[in-house]
């Protein structure tokens, strides 16, 4: 993951480039367990001080670099990282979001960005795989005429999942994520409503159900989705339930079949 975002190889040279102590602290780490060697060297950057955290292995360099390959334009996921286990996937992304991620508080944001359109797409499914489901867009560089930014923005309404999930090492970042999470569970908070994480052509299914099922005010809370494009994931969830408990109780033929269909859209 720390690879993906701040990663490079030369030669039998993998090396990492971030100031963090706790990136030198874990490649270390990794290099001693696998008896590797491991050097940094610090330099004055293009853009200020810089560190490299450099494991040296030809055999891994050589893996690196055919797996996930090189170079911020070109940089991408091998299929088998999608059947991995999760254990694997939550490393991978947390070791990317604390190399590229940023995580801004007083604007409730956790996004990370890349120069390579197919890697930011693979962390975007790749976050699917641990309950996360993020939206993408590009901008033109602000440094680079000419050039693009591909992003990647995670809903507020997941840092708690994300931390669970997948976390942070960088300690900066994993307290503004706590503030997020702060934020959200706050005792004034009034607005739920999804500005993006929808769902889309369930409306009649949701009328049908809660007519079919003669579910008080069902024509103000079910019935009105019928003319509407899609609707909340957090909404849908909580009429789920709802359902299967009425209709446990009732047991109108073909309801069932219904509801089915809404938890697997």
């Amino acid at each position: 993951g720390i690879y993906l975002a701040d990663g490079s190889i030369n030669g039998e040279n993998i090396r990492i480039t971030k100031i963090a102590p706790v990136v030198e602290e874990r490649l270390s780490e990794l290099a001693a367990q696998y008896k590797l060697p491991f050097s940094t060297r610090n330099y004055q950057g293009e853009y200020g001080p810089s560190k490299d955290n450099i494991i040296t292995d030809k055999s891994l360099a050589t893996f690196m670099k055919k797996e996930f390959k090189t170079g911020s334009y070109d940089k991408s996921l091998p299929a088998w990282v999608y059947a991995s286990n999760l254990q694997f996937i939550r490393g991978l992304l947390s070791g990317y979001f604390d190399g590229d991620g940023n995580v801004n508080a007083s604007k409730h944001m956790l996004r990370v960005s890349s120069r390579s359109e197919t890697l930011i797409n693979d962390i975007c499914l790749l976050l699917a795989y641990v309950g996360i489901f993020a939206s993408l867009l590009k901008e033109k560089s602000v440094n680079q005429p000419g050039k693009t930014q591909y992003n990647l923005s995670v809903p507020k309404k997941y840092a708690e999942q994300f931390k669970n999930q997948v976390g942070f090492n960088m300690v900066e970042k994993a307290e503004e994520l706590d503030k997020i999470i702060l934020w959200n569970n706050r005792n004034a908070r009034h607005d739920n409503k999804e500005y993006i994480d929808k769902i889309p052509a369930c409306g009649q299914l949701i009328a049908d159900i809660g007519y079919e099922l003669r579910l008080p005010e069902q024509s103000s809370y079910y019935r009105r989705w019928m003319n509407k494009p899609s609707i909340g994931r957090r909404t849908l969830q909580s009429y789920i339930p709802v359902f299967e408990a009425e209709q446990a109780i009732q047991q109108v033929p073909g309801v069932s079949e219904k509801i089915n269909l809404l938890k697997k859209a």
